[in-house]
């Protein structure tokens, strides 16, 4: 707790009123100085007594750079009185108006307050600590309460753009290596629910033994789904070995992710299962969006550890940084990605000196 520059004043002017009274009399102590003692015993009492207000924060939903964010804080007191609140934005985030959100307001209970931050940068980012600065009602004393808690803010990795040429090849290469990993090849089916019958439904597909079973006659109809498989690949991410250099060479591993994410992207559109392996992490085969959200997550928080214990040694792709840029390697084929996106076709030469042990020249950006 300490006085403001407006209860330094008061106290000054007490002091001064109560040095003047000695010489002009207890009167005018009483009319001066009593009213000024009161109002900053008040205040001291009013800021003192005041608890630590509780802070809500609501979850930020992820994203990829570029993309803009709304962060709601609800803030809880015992009672209403003025304060100024300041949260604190980590590196990767930008507040869209000023450096860090400040907000005079009056804290009461169920107080809420937004603001908006743009996502800069790949990676795990903190909003907080929290700061709160209560007031009394005459901004005489001030009392500042800290919330150390944080919360951090999962921004992606941007998605690479492919050339045509690397997605032909890549493409290529991975229904080789997945389609040996497909399931059941004979078309079969397999009973998944029951509907109701709608018009135009074949007769065939009429579940007969549970349409008796309904009261009134209504037909169900029986829905199956496919048990052919595309197969499953798992994509492994070779890390930077060296501390100094992985420390020094942020954005070498952000476009390395970047890459990561867009064979992601081409695996999951060629209806291939996806399984992810990157320094510690281990994601096996899957599809649909909450695993492509859980493969975006491991490649956001990725900062190039290399592979731990042989991890990946027994993954079908294999994407590693070389002095040319990031090399995908699927089943013996090798192509070379931009990750800026600005070659259409992949950079053969490039590959070549990549490689090691390689006696020959590639074709079309693949290396058998």
């Amino acid at each position: 707790m300490r006085p403001t520059l407006r209860g330094l004043t008061a106290l000054v002017i007490v002091v001064l009123a109560f040095a003047a009274s000695l010489h002009a009399g207890p009167r005018s102590l009483n009319a001066i100085v009593a009213p000024l003692v009161v109002v900053l015993v008040a205040a001291v009492a009013i800021v003192g007594l005041r608890s630590r207000p509780a802070v809500d924060r609501a979850p930020v939903e992820p994203g990829f750079p570029g993309d803009r964010r709304t962060v709601s804080l609800t803030l809880e007191s015992d009672g209403a009185t003025g304060a100024t609140i300041r949260d604190r934005i980590g590196d990767g985030l930008e507040l869209v108006d000023g450096s860090d959100p400040v907000f005079e307001t009056t804290l009461e209970a169920g107080r809420r307050l937004t603001y908006e931050v743009d996502l800069t940068a790949r990676g795990v980012h903190e909003l907080g600590p929290l700061s709160v600065v209560v007031t009394d009602v005459f901004g005489l004393v001030t009392r500042r309460f800290d919330r150390e808690e944080t919360m951090t803010v999962l921004v992606y990795p941007r998605v690479a753009s492919l050339g045509s040429g690397v997605r032909r090849d890549l493409r290529t290469s991975l229904a080789r290596v997945a389609g040996s990993g497909a399931g059941h090849e004979d078309g079969r089916e397999e009973f998944d629910h029951v509907r109701a019958y709608q018009r135009g439904d074949p007769l065939g597909d009429v579940h007969w033994k549970a349409s008796a079973k309904r009261p009134g006659g209504d037909l169900l109809v029986s829905e199956r789904t496919s048990t052919d498989s595309t197969g499953a690949v798992t994509v492994a991410l070779e890390g930077v070995t060296d501390d100094e250099t992985r420390a020094g060479t942020a954005e070498t591993i952000d476009d390395f992710a970047s890459v990561a994410a867009a064979v992601v992207d081409e695996c999951l559109e060629s209806g291939v299962r996806v399984g992810l392996v990157a320094g510690g992490d281990r994601l096996e085969p899957g599809a649909g969006p909450e695993h492509y959200r859980d493969l975006l997550a491991v490649l956001a928080r990725w900062e190039g550890e290399p592979l731990e214990g042989g991890a990946g040694s027994d993954s079908e792709v294999v994407i590693r940084a070389t002095d040319s840029g990031p090399v995908v390697a699927v089943g013996g084929s090798e192509v070379l990605v931009d990750p800026t996106g600005q070659s259409d076709e992949p950079d053969t030469g490039a590959i070549e000196g990549a490689r090691v042990g390689d006696s020959g020249p590639s074709e079309s950006g693949v290396s058998p």
